[in-house]
């Protein structure tokens, strides 16, 4: 079972590290980040926007 801890405040969530070591959930979990970092590119500028638009081209 996976405890999900979510801290609204701060807009972050907890998961539990060894559901996390698992290939599904971690998987699941980059997708997640990839797309958070996708929708909020128009809003970057400068240095910052270089870098996610490097994680983007190469996620790994």
């Amino acid at each position: 079972m996976v405890d999900h801890e979510v801290d609204t405040s701060a807009g972050t969530a907890v998961v539990d590290a060894d559901a996390f070591n698992r290939r599904g959930v971690r998987a699941a979990a980059s997708e997640g980040v990839l797309a958070r970092v996708r929708s909020g590119l128009d809003e970057l500028t400068g240095a910052l926007r270089r870098v996610a638009e490097h994680v983007l081209s190469d996620p790994e």
